[in-house]
């Protein structure tokens, strides 16, 4: 991506290139394995360990980059030893600054935060080694992964520590793999510039395995869902808003205070579409009918029944019997409304009506009727004319 016009930048130097988080300005479209296709939307994170930022401004990065994502993709250069795992550690501190539900208080356990993490794919950047086990066989990049992560020997408080470490990963990400990536170039004064590096000016090796991770990504890419719920780009900013704005109030994000702000902001939403599309659809057929209030009750009965559905479907969360009785009473407000603008539009063209009789039967009256009795008639067309404007 950093290599796309105005994407993400690559840094050259010792300082961090990302702050925060950056989102890349278009969706990537991508394929599930059943043929479905959906919108990939990409963000960069600021790197763990900057010197101008202390360990509690990288684990709020990280656990937002992570409660965000529904693949989280980590990179580190070289080997995973027991450096590139002390790098990772604030996994463990992840689970003190974060609450899954809104009582209690106490530490989440890694076990009950899984469902609600993503997929983890560990990159490992200049990556020169062979992989195999100890007794020389090849292993896969992601038997290497587990490998690393099996609990070491020792009952120490250091040993503990190391495998408290290795616990919470294989705990919080029930899915991971790993990728490792040959340096691109030899040049050490190309490197400090290889964002302005063309493709042919790699490692042929590196552009293939640039291939190969790509397809990974796009493969194991998948919706992000919460509590078996899809999340669309509005719910994803929502639930972007109810994190940080627990973070900068000072407060422990909760994932459940966080679900429910998006599932009622959702209902919202949805409640308010629904109540635009009924009244526009109405207005229209109430005038295409001209207003006959028998055909407005019948497509009254037939619009609410479908918007209902709809509303239902794209409702999520324990709110929707609540928004769905406010706009049962709000859709019937709005058809007392369109009944009453019915009413007066057949008045208004009833009385048009009256009054062009009148005129036809003045008309003939003054043709056909004799002189004697015309006086007579006019008296009585007076009266109705009265009558109807009483």
């Amino acid at each position: 991506m950093g290599r796309m016009r105005g994407g993400f930048g690559v840094g050259s130097t010792i300082n961090a290139c990302t702050k925060g988080i950056w989102v890349w300005n278009q969706p990537i479209r991508a394929s599930s394995n059943a043929g479905e296709t959906f919108d990939v939307l990409v963000m960069d994170s600021e790197g763990i360990g900057a010197m101008d930022e202390d360990q509690n401004h990288d684990t709020r990065i990280f656990l937002l980059a992570t409660l965000l994502s529904s693949l989280l993709i980590y990179n580190s250069v070289g080997t995973i030893d027991e450096g590139a795992l002390q790098n990772i550690s604030l996994i463990v501190n992840m689970s003190k600054q974060l609450q899954i539900r809104s009582q209690g208080g106490k530490e989440c356990d890694p076990e009950e935060l899984k469902s609600y993490f993503p997929s983890f794919l560990w990159v490992l950047r200049d990556f020169a080694l062979r992989l195999t086990d100890p007794q020389g066989n090849p292993i896969s990049p992601k038997q290497y992964l587990e490998n690393s992560l099996y609990p070491q020997k020792g009952t120490s408080d250091n040993v503990e520590l190391k495998n408290r470490i290795r616990r919470v990963i294989t705990s919080v990400f029930s899915e991971r793999d790993c990728f490792p990536l040959i340096r691109p170039l030899e040049d050490e004064k190309a490197i400090q510039s290889l964002q302005e590096v063309p493709d042919s000016g790699l490692r042929p090796e590196f552009v293939g395995q640039m291939q190969l991770l790509k397809q990974k990504i796009c493969k194991k890419a998948k919706p992000k869902k919460i509590n078996g719920n899809f999340i669309t780009g509005e719910m994803l900013l929502e639930l972007c808003n109810a994190y940080t704005s627990a973070f900068n109030s000072g407060a422990v994000p909760c994932i459940e205070n966080a679900w429910n702000y998006m599932c009622k902001s959702q209902c919202q939403k949805v409640m308010d579409d629904v109540l635009n599309a009924y009244e526009v659809q109405l207005n229209k057929f109430a005038e295409e009918c001209k207003y006959d209030p028998e055909k407005i009750k019948a497509m009254n009965k037939e619009l609410k029944a479908k918007l209902m559905t709809n509303f239902k479907d794209q409702s999520i969360g324990d709110s929707i019997e609540e928004y769905e009785e406010v706009l049962k009473q709000r859709l019937a407000e709005r058809y007392e409304e369109v009944k009453k603008t019915s009413v007066g539009k057949i008045t208004v063209r009833g009385l048009c009506e009256s009054r062009r009789n009148m005129r036809t039967s003045w008309t003939k009256c003054k043709k056909h009727t004799p002189k004697k009795s015309l006086k007579a008639t006019i008296n009585r067309l007076l009266i109705s004319r009265s009558i109807l404007r009483s």
